[in-house]
């Protein structure tokens, strides 16, 4: 079943709804899918409709947060797992915007509302040091709040 949506855009379902959406990302325009937690027959709800609205208004600085949240997890890991030194799985990286090379978004997940009261958005990305689990991040009301293995997207 396909739709077109005044705010989300063209949407098929398929255990959710999905579609796509085009954003900027450290410099470069790219197209992302998007997914709308929900049943077929359910109707989107102004809780979702907010947080992707205010998601994209904040997106510039939300991607700031975000690249260092994930620079800082990245370190921790690295210490976690005992590589001090230059790794060819998990590359000693200089600062901050070394991350980049490493981590491309695959989604933006919207969930159905009372999993979060706050306005929720859930980035998947995957990254070159964890093709398995790859990494996670929960906005909530545009600031990022947790970053981790992809699953706490979903």
């Amino acid at each position: 079943m396909n739709t077109l949506d005044k705010v989300f855009g063209e949407l098929e379902y398929e255990y959710g709804w999905n579609g796509k959406v085009k954003l900027e990302v450290f410099g470069k325009e790219q197209i992302i899918d998007l997914i709308i937690s929900g049943e077929n027959d359910d109707t989107f709800v102004t809780w979702q409709y907010d947080s992707f609205n205010y998601f994209i208004r904040k997106w510039s600085l939300i991607q700031e947060d975000m690249k260092n949240k994930i620079y800082k997890y990245y370190c921790q890991l690295r210490t976690e797992l005992g590589y001090y030194d230059d790794s060819v799985g998990y590359p000693l990286l200089n600062n901050v915007n070394d991350i980049i090379e490493h981590i491309e978004i695959d989604a933006i997940v919207i969930p159905v509302i009372g999993v979060y009261k706050e306005r929720c958005i859930n980035i998947v990305l995957s990254c070159t040091w964890d093709d398995e689990n790859g990494i996670g991040v929960r906005v909530l009301n545009e600031a990022v709040d947790e970053v981790g293995y992809q699953d706490i997207a979903f």
